[in-house]
């Protein structure tokens, strides 16, 4: 199975909104880290972390104009 390293939600990539497996972001005021992607039948589910507590933040539906990339080690 891939890893799914980024999320960008948009019609063009430079300009969509971008979601990167580590990154920190603010979410009500308070600073979480990505934790991890989760491909579902219909959407990518985002969990987010904090003080080692994970929990499922956001879901993005498959009919959004959506670029997945993926993990690679070569």
């Amino acid at each position: 199975m891939n890893t799914i390293r980024r999320i960008t939600v948009g019609n063009e990539y430079t300009k969509g909104m971008h979601y990167i497996l580590g990154q920190t972001i603010n979410v009500l005021d308070a600073e979480y880290k990505i934790h991890s992607f989760l491909n579902s039948d219909n959407c990518f589910d985002i969990f987010i972390e904090k003080n080692k507590e994970v929990v499922k933040w956001k879901s993005l539906y498959k009919s959004l104009p959506l670029t997945i990339e993926y993990d690679i080690d070569f």
